[in-house]
């Protein structure tokens, strides 16, 4: 009896190791720094599943960066041996989640020969808390005996979880294994299909699958493609096959192709037939522009759009563009593209539907039967030739131009008469913008956030509102009509006059606020009285907790004209040249109300008509200007042109100024720019020239 007790408990034993070993998990090293954790497979103990892979770690602390610990690529061996007995890997990741990640703080995995099978979880890859931003590479080169392949990456965790898709290289697809519709085509490189496979063909660079090969396909990583003429539906792509080289994709004559659901970047297409009417969001391995950096050498835009979803071509560019018959247009269509040639809207239609987010390389011509502008019409838009809006249009609605470029002149129609909120929000002017003398209304911001190389006011403008030009940016000189009676709050808050002039005329009621923070080059008064920009009841409403002043305008050079000072004149920041053309000095008692910083009164130069220096020196308080230099009134705009400073433009200033170009220095653009474009060089000699010959 103990005999057989003492077999049977052994026999138990033994059972039991075995079970233990076959669930059993171990841990072996490869390389310098990365850990394998398998486990042994209950149908085939001589067989393990990989289910840890641990590349490495990251070595920093979180938010202040630090470097990665790992090795750049682990090779998974064919075999490993455990208590002495050497075991073949064969199968990668498993169908629960309990192993997620497989793979963590890895760059590249080699798999074996020996891989037969790979997991549903087998490729969800972490990029780990600290790691930097980087996917991991599969590598399946070696890889001989492959039998199904299943990974879900439709399951895939997104990135805000610190989770990242994987690139798959080398994968050769064999009999009987079948890739699901969420298969990261676009990140796969060199993806084959050996002759065996029932499931797919390869033809004319494209992957078809068997049994329905006229009607699906996948558009592969090669530098040519031809799409036979019988297909209606691409299902996935992998364009961009090389670095930056494109591919190129014909579609034979006749095409039937309906549907698209993948991204077709880096591609140079010989046409675009009509017949798509379906652009499906389906490929989740990418969420940038579907077809970014690609061309389209031919194009014909489909009669129905509501299939194409949004924004369908982002990122195209269009070489050639024909319309087709009765099209139709949404907003975003056309978001992000560049039409490299003249597009003309056809006759008959009446608005864009805010299609464009373009960029439009030739001419954009509308028709005349184009209605009413709407609102973000031609939002974010780039011109690169003139624009002409049709006769009859009466409204630039709101945000229509919002963030556009305009490398050509925009020509507005004489029947304008309303300019609504931010209608021409952050946009650039490169040529001269004239506003129609039809113009009353513009409303805030509507040219708010503005670059411009030139304006041109309504002569019959009464009204700047508030915030109209608020922190815009003008590149030449500004002169404000005549008729203007009103310049509201804020109206150019925080904008920047560069190295040109702001022309104010004479009985203008200036808000307070009207150029609060402004940065002003030379401001020319023509009032009165010079109450300045606005009044200043209280100077220390200027004033930092410190007692320092804000910087709340700066005006460089102040041509006060004729006009005497006010007690409570705008505080000026940084003055750096004061121009009064009375020849008695006007009646002050004080000139502290001219400047943010006292001190500031002591670095300013006070240029007085010719015959009146002397006057001014024996006249408080303008005798305390530490340097008063007299100025010819016979010549326009005495200041200008006068690079010597010394209140004459003659030839002396030309060889001042020849002498600042030639030896570089021109540290004084105030003095030097005397065409005011911004640049000092010859134009500038020949201005001066001009000048002092009495040519306009």
């Amino acid at each position: 009896m103990k005999t057989r007790y003492f077999k049977l408990t052994s026999l138990l034993l033994m059972l039991l190791l075995g079970m233990v070993s076959a669930n059993a998990s171990f841990t072996v090293s490869v390389g310098q720094h990365s850990t394998l954790t398998f486990e042994v497979n209950e149908d085939d103990t001589n067989t393990v599943t990989l289910i840890k892979c641990e590349g490495g770690e990251f070595n920093g602390v979180p938010n202040h960066g630090g470097m990665f610990l790992g090795d750049d690529v682990v090779e998974i061996p064919d075999v490993v041996t455990v208590n002495g007995v050497e075991k073949t890997v064969t199968i990668i990741g498993d169908n629960t989640s309990a192993h997620v990640p497989v793979f963590r703080y890895v760059k590249k995995v080699v798999f074996p020969a020996t891989t037969k099978v790979i997991k549903k979880y087998s490729l969800v890859y972490e990029q780990g808390e600290y790691l930097p931003s980087t996917y991991c590479t599969f590598d399946f080169s070696k890889t001989a005996s492959l039998q199904t392949f299943e990974p879900d990456f439709g399951t895939v965790p997104n990135y805000s979880y610190g989770y990242a898709l994987p690139i798959i290289e080398n994968l050769t697809v064999r009999n009987g294994v079948v890739l699901n519709e969420k298969f990261p085509y676009r990140l796969c490189y060199n993806l084959q299909f050996d002759e065996s496979s029932t499931v797919y063909d390869l033809r004319g660079g494209c992957l078809m699958r068997k049994g329905d090969n006229e009607t699906v396909v996948t558009i592969l990583r090669l530098p040519e493609v031809t799409v036979p003429a019988t297909v209606k539906h691409i299902a996935h792509s992998m364009p961009h096959y090389n670095g930056e080289e494109k591919t190129h994709i014909t579609l034979e004559p006749g095409s039937q192709l309906e549907t698209l659901s993948g991204y077709l970047t880096h591609c140079i297409f010989d046409s675009w037939p009509a017949s798509v009417t379906t652009i499906e969001m389906k490929d989740v391995t990418y969420d940038g522009s579907r077809f970014e950096q690609s061309e389209f050498l031919s194009f014909e835009m489909p009669a129905e759009s509501s299939g194409l979803g949004t924004a369908p071509f982002s990122g195209a560019t269009f070489n050639h563009f024909e319309w087709g018959e009765n099209p139709t247009l949404k907003t975003g269509l056309f978001s992000g593209c560049t039409f490299n040639e003249d597009l003309s809207l056809p006759k008959g239609m009446t608005t864009t539907s805010g299609a464009f987010r373009s960029t439009f390389k030739g001419k954009l011509e509308l028709p005349e039967s184009f209605g009413e502008l709407l609102e973000k019409e031609f939002y974010n838009c780039y011109f690169y030739q003139d624009l002409n809006l049709p006769d009859h249009i009466t409204e630039i609605p709101n945000q229509c131009f919002a963030n556009a470029h305009f490398y050509g002149n925009l020509h507005l129609p004489e029947a304008a008469a309303t300019v609504g909120d931010s209608c021409f929000y952050n946009c650039k002017f490169s040529k001269q913008l004239v506003l129609p003398d039809g113009v009353s209304e513009m409303s805030k911001l509507s040219f708010g956030f503005c670059t411009f190389n030139g304006l041109v006011l309504p002569t019959g403008l009464k009204k700047i509102s508030a915030n109209i030009f608020s922190e815009s940016n003008f590149m030449a000189p500004v002169v404000l009509p005549e008729a203007l009676e009103d310049i509201g709050a804020g109206a150019f808050s925080r904008t920047t006059f560069n190295n040109t002039t702001l022309t104010i005329p004479a009985g203008v009621m200036v808000d307070r606020s009207a150029f609060a923070d402004c940065e002003i080059y030379k401001m020319v008064w023509q009032g009165e009285t010079f109450d300045g920009l606005g009044s200043v009841d209280y100077l220390n409403e200027y004033q930092n907790g410190d007692g320092s002043f804000k910087k709340e305008y700066m005006v460089k050079i102040l041509d006060m004209g004729t006009s005497v000072p006010d007690e409570s004149s705008l505080t000026l920041f940084a003055l750096d040249r004061l121009y009064t053309h009375c020849k008695t000095p006007p009646t002050q008692k004080h000139l502290y109300s001219l400047f943010t910083d006292y001190s500031l009164l002591y670095e300013a130069t006070l240029y007085v008509p010719k015959g009146s220096k002397e006057v001014y020196e024996n006249t408080a308080p303008w005798c305390y200007f530490p340097k008063i230099v007299e100025f010819d009134e016979t010549q326009q705009c005495p200041f200008v042109g006068d690079v010597n400073g010394d209140g004459k433009v003659n030839v002396s200033d030309i060889t001042a100024l020849i002498n600042h170009i030639l030896d570089g220095s021109q540290q004084n653009a105030l003095l030097d720019d005397v065409n005011e474009d911004s640049k000092v060089n010859v134009s500038d000699v020949t201005c001066d020239i001009n000048k002092i010959l009495g040519i306009k």
